[in-house]
């Protein structure tokens, strides 16, 4: 062969090589086949313990079944259950002037606090004027070991909502709040999905009829008029006032006396985990293991009025970044690793979270004794979370290579993989870091790796649809985050826990 001739063959041998280099095994039609599933209207969201969510377990746990992966837990899937809202118990109790109220007519108990149960017998006072943190703790001595009335017929400030105004309150001292309603319906269908506060020590919050109100405050309410802002005979029941810059404050007592006891049960939903296993080829290193996660569920459907019609408007939010991408992901590095003839030395568990975005609920059970696996002999974790939307403006996010102090050949290994995005970083102390399931991980000292495309306008929203997702652009982000994988599951030696420095 001539010199020249030599140079064409060589020239012809790259180019080729580069091309099959560059063909994907994560092909995107196949991960538009998934995610178009996934993120379907027929899913309807994907919020847990929903028929929707129930076909994306199932369409994800019967996948890995096909593969020949190990199917954990219960035919790989790990079940728990977390609580979603409170309801009222049966030890509800109120009585005033020697009479027993009726619960749901008299009043409803409010769980603003997530109190389970709580009991106050105690003086009654209102407050007349504007409410602010300011006012309140100038009235502290006044309010302490009472209840305090909500009246919006003497409550001049308008702008804080009701819960604010008892949040404030109860700052303050106060040992609990009677909320006066026009009429108990509407509270009684909304009380029990109030969102609810971590706070767990607080006194009880109750709303009271209009009729119980006016019982209460009768010497109130017969007290002389106001001239400006000063009373002309504040009577038997004034005790005291505030001031501040730009409020004046008017506390009462009723010399009344009300008992209640407020109890509340938990409402329990339950959701799971779809968890499969892919046992380590080395005798010694299979028993520690790689996770490679992505939650799969969303936030389901909702149902408003239309502000424009006043007729009822269902949307399904139908999560195609949120966390479809992600669920394909894992689900396709799993089928990847389960039909390569070279099996990785360390085992590699793959798991679909469920209720994410209910708080990271699915993998804080990760580790319940339903799956088994002792965080111990966990070495790394790797989290999929919207890798749907790439654009070169906003890049591919992996954050927490800081968790380990192996950070720079990690980052040198992820940059080397990149043989096609433009734009890639690696966030360091980001409060996006507490925004996903790895989290859960990074608690039991686990180093952890979180693969995002950052957020977009459509996020939570009906809006994030599949026809959206740049599919080459995911497939590439895959073939980094396999090279990541392939490395933590037969590197010499695992990585070197680092907690984060904030």
């Amino acid at each position: 062969m001539t010199k020249k001739g030599f140079l064409a063959f060589a020239l012809v041998f790259a180019f080729s090589a580069q091309l099959l280099f560059s063909q994907s095994v994560y092909d995107s039609k196949e991960l538009e086949k998934h995610l178009s599933y996934l993120a379907s209207d027929e899913l309807g969201g994907r919020y847990p313990e929903t028929e929707g969510s129930l076909k994306a377990s199932e369409y994800l746990r019967d996948i890995y079944a096909k593969l020949g992966l190990k199917l954990l837990c219960d035919s790989g899937f790990q079940h728990f259950q977390f609580i979603t809202g409170w309801t009222s118990g049966d030890s509800n109790e109120a009585v005033f002037n020697g009479r027993k109220l009726q619960i749901e007519k008299d009043y409803v108990p409010m769980d603003y606090f997530q109190t389970r149960l709580a009991s106050l017998d105690a003086e009654v006072v209102l407050i007349e004027g504007y409410i602010d943190q300011n006012v309140c703790t100038k009235l502290e001595e006044h309010i302490k070991n009472r209840w305090v009335i909500l009246d919006k017929r003497y409550d001049y400030d308008k702008s804080l909502s009701r819960q604010q105004s008892v949040v404030m309150l109860m700052r303050a001292g106060a040992a609990g709040v009677l909320i006066v309603a026009d009429t108990l319906r509407p509270e009684i269908d909304n009380v029990y999905n109030i969102p609810v506060h971590k706070t767990t020590n607080m006194g009880p919050v109750v709303c009271i009829s209009r009729s119980l109100a006016d019982s209460l405050e009768e010497s109130f309410k017969n007290r002389d008029t106001i001239v400006g802002n000063m009373y002309i005979n504040r009577g038997p029941v004034y005790i005291g006032e505030a001031y501040t810059d730009s409020s004046y404050a008017f506390i009462a007592s009723l010399h009344k006396t009300i008992s209640i006891t407020t109890h509340f049960t938990p409402i329990y939903t339950n959701a799971k985990n779809v968890v499969a296993y892919l046992e380590g080829s080395d005798p010694v290193l299979k028993n520690e293991i790689i996770v490679v996660g992505g939650h799969y569920d969303h936030l389901g459907t909702k149902t408003r009025i239309s502000r424009k019609t006043g007729e009822p408007v269902t949307r399904i939010y139908n999560g195609a970044d949120d966390n479809g991408s992600g669920s394909v992901g894992v689900l396709e590095l799993a089928q990847k690793y389960a039909r390569s003839e070279n099996r990785p030395k360390r085992s590699v568990i793959f798991v679909n979270f469920d209720a994410e975005e209910l708080g990271l609920i699915g993998s804080s059970h990760f580790f319940d004794d339903t799956n088994a696996i002792n965080p111990r002999n966990v070495k790394a974790m790797i989290n999929l979370d919207m890798i749907g939307r790439y654009t070169d403006e906003k890049g591919l996010s992996i954050i927490g290579t800081n968790t380990s102090k192996e950070m720079k050949e990690m980052q040198k290994l992820i940059k080397k993989s990149n043989k096609a995005l433009k734009t890639m970083d690696f966030p360091q102390n980001t409060f996006l870091f507490f925004g996903s399931d790895h989290v859960n991980f990074y608690k039991h000292n686990i180093p952890v790796m979180f693969f995002s495309t950052n957020l977009h306008p459509d996020y939570h929203k009906p809006t994030d649809t599949p026809e959206k997702i740049n599919y080459q652009a995911m497939s590439d982000i895959l073939q980094i985050a396999d090279k990541l994988l392939d490395n933590l599951a037969n590197r010499k030696r695992n990585l070197t826990f680092k907690e984060l420095e904030f």
